[in-house]
């Protein structure tokens, strides 16, 4: 029986639980749907880890966090490094990357064919090679590639933001990419609404 993301049911792996600073164990976002807008931003991109983020002067809020195979009911099943890594959870602001793409400047996606697309967007090509960033733990050992899109309320304010990353750095993305990451971005955000 093969999964809807290509691998047998008997390759899903059952783990110890993943731990929080404070022993507790990491825990799934009880709002499936986010899950599965992040799972689909992993899917679709074809990148590790999506995430939906909101963020406030101090703090990351990690909403939801999926990757290509984890379990959107089980935070246990998924392909050997898969695992949840935030889960449901906080970090202070300054020790992630996505605060950068609460309020980013333009980025200019192209396709193969010439054409392009702008919209804001925050995007690091190799986070190890990034002067902001290569000092990190996480800088090339987990994280190589991030892209996010600013979450945007009804009101106009930039609350979050919707990102993905890869353990392996990439060019950027293309139109249809950077396309996508926005329509992703709206829909978190009238579903938080």
């Amino acid at each position: 029986l093969e999964s809807s993301v290509g691998f047998k049911q008997t390759e899903l792996l059952t783990l110890s639980p993943r731990l929080h600073s404070d022993g507790s164990a990491l825990k799934q976002s009880r709002d499936k749907a986010l899950i599965a807008f992040a799972q689909l931003g992993a899917l679709r991109l074809n990148v590790k880890r999506g995430l939906v983020v909101l963020i406030d002067k101090i703090q990351l809020y990690v909403l939801a966090e999926a990757t290509r195979t984890l379990s959107l009911v089980s935070d246990d099943q998924h392909e050997a490094g898969d695992e949840l890594w935030f889960g449901n959870s906080s970090i202070p602001r300054g020790q992630g990357v996505s605060e950068y793409a609460l309020y980013p400047e333009p980025y200019c996606a192209q396709e193969a064919d010439g054409t392009s697309y702008t919209a804001p967007a925050f995007v690091v090509p190799d986070i190890s090679q990034d002067e902001r960033f290569k000092s990190r733990g996480y800088a090339g050992t987990g994280i190589s590639f991030y892209a996010g899109v600013p979450i945007v309320s009804k009101s106009g304010y930039a609350i979050g933001v919707y990102t993905i990353s890869d353990n392996v750095p990439r060019a950027g993305l293309t139109a249809r990419e950077l396309h996508f990451m926005e329509d992703m971005a709206s829909t978190v955000s009238d579903h938080l609404e």
